[in-house]
This record gives structure tokens, C-alpha cells and sequence, in this order.
């Protein structure tokens, strides 16, 4: 669920970034939509940040809790050369 969270979160960061890229042209009146739409990429920006935070503080308690989350989710587990 938390993933999915940070997933949406993401989706919807990209999109107003994406269509306020496209719509307005530097040096001209930024249309009143586009500066909305600009103030809700900058609050999604700031729970990207805090949901980036919480997630790695998340992994460090499970490694500290013993439940070794970053061993078994290591690239390198299965391959020959790890030993």
C-alpha cells in the first residue's frame, strides 16, 4: 500500500509538472490554471520528499529490528560471484 501511495503521488507530480511545462512559455503571463496547477506540483514535490524520508527511516527500523529487509532485496543475492 505504501508503495502504491508513493506510486500515485509520483503519477500525479509528473503530470502537473508535465503540463505546465507545455503550457507555458518562458518570458510571457503564466496563465492562472498553469500557476495552479505549478502550486500543486510543489506541495506533491514536498510529500514526495517526506514519503522518501519515511520510507528509507522504514528500512533502517527493520534492519535495526533484525528483519534484514536490504538482504534479501539486494541485487546481488542470487548471482554466482556473491558467494
Amino acid at each position: 500500500m505504501i508503495q502504491g501511495l508513493g506510486l500515485v503521488i509520483m503519477l500525479l507530480m509528473a503530470a502537473t509538472g508535465t503540463y505546465g511545462y507545455l503550457t507555458w512559455t518562458p518570458g510571457t503571463a503564466m496563465p492562472p490554471v498553469t500557476h495552479t496547477l505549478f502550486d500543486v506540483h510543489s506541495t506533491l514535490a514536498n510529500l514526495v520528499w517526506g514519503y522518501v524520508i519515511v520510507h528509507v527511516g522504514a528500512t533502517v527500523l527493520h534492519e535495526l529490528l533484525g528483519h534484514r529487509l536490504l538482504r534479501r532485496m539486494a541485487p546481488w543475492r542470487d548471482s554466482p560471484a556473491a558467494g
